[in-house]
């Protein structure tokens, strides 16, 4: 879903069920995520490229890697979506994500 957005893949589901395709668990899964505005994109991390230059001196590619990592993280439910909780979490895993 990361990948594809929610447009696409509501798309997708619609497709697959005019097909014939059983799409209920599939689409209340993504109702689910939509309603309750989990973070799926860099624009709804609570942290942008500049936190990360302000606090951790990074740059260019490294900004971009690190934000990416972190959306991953967030994703994975390894990390909440705050910018206080990101940046703590990218210090503490700073050694492995980057």
């Amino acid at each position: 879903m990361r990948r594809l957005g929610a447009d696409c893949l509501s798309d997708i589901i619609s497709v697959k069920s005019t097909l014939g395709h059983s799409v209920a668990n599939s689409k209340a899964i993504l109702d689910k995520i939509i309603s309750n505005n989990d973070c799926l994109s860099l624009k709804q991390l609570d942290i942008t490229g500049n936190d990360l230059k302000e606090h951790f001196g990074l740059s260019g590619r490294e900004i971009g890697s690190v934000l990416d990592k972190l959306l991953d993280a967030v994703i994975e439910e390894k990390c909440e979506n705050k910018k206080d909780t990101l940046l703590s979490y990218f210090k503490s895993v700073s050694e492995n994500i980057y």
